[in-house]
């Protein structure tokens, strides 16, 4: 689950849980450096105001599409063997 998808309060009580489930594993602070770069460079390019929580959103946003991209592909290609 996305932590996107949750309320501010939710999120300590989510990840406490997931603490529970999975003990001794570190969520992945995963960065994406070259991303961020150019969305600060579209941002001021545009002339407009970077704000934090929209790079966040931005990342999201990109992982869920890599995440479904991959699921679909995997989809047509067994679909396409029947």
């Amino acid at each position: 689950m996305n932590l996107s998808k949750l309320v501010d309060e939710d999120e300590p009580l989510f990840l406490s849980l997931i603490a529970d489930l999975f003990p001794g594993i570190q969520l992945d602070n995963a960065t994406y450096e070259d991303l961020q770069e150019a969305i600060e460079n579209q941002v001021r390019e545009a002339k407009l105001i970077n704000h934090p929580s929209w790079n966040l959103k931005l990342i999201q946003v990109q992982n869920h599409v890599l995440s479904h991209w991959h699921l679909s592909m995997r989809v047509l290609w067994t679909s396409s063997l029947l």
